[in-house]
């Protein structure tokens, strides 16, 4: 049991080095075609819910 806890506390501490260490690196931006893509989706997942909402009222 101690071993496993040795082992997780150790992999947490190397995801909190390695996630300090790739903020010190110039972040890139992100493509706006995939902002697109996501907000798109979204407008049409509202759309299809509002249409399922209406065809449930319908019967």
């Amino acid at each position: 049991m101690i071993a496993v806890t040795t082992k997780v506390t150790r992999v947490r501490i190397q995801f909190f080095v390695r996630r300090h260490q790739a903020g010190k690196h110039e972040q890139k931006q992100g493509t706006p075609k995939m902002d697109l893509i996501v907000f798109g989706i979204g407008i049409l997942f509202f759309a299809l819910s509002l249409a399922y909402v209406k065809a449930c009222n319908s019967i």
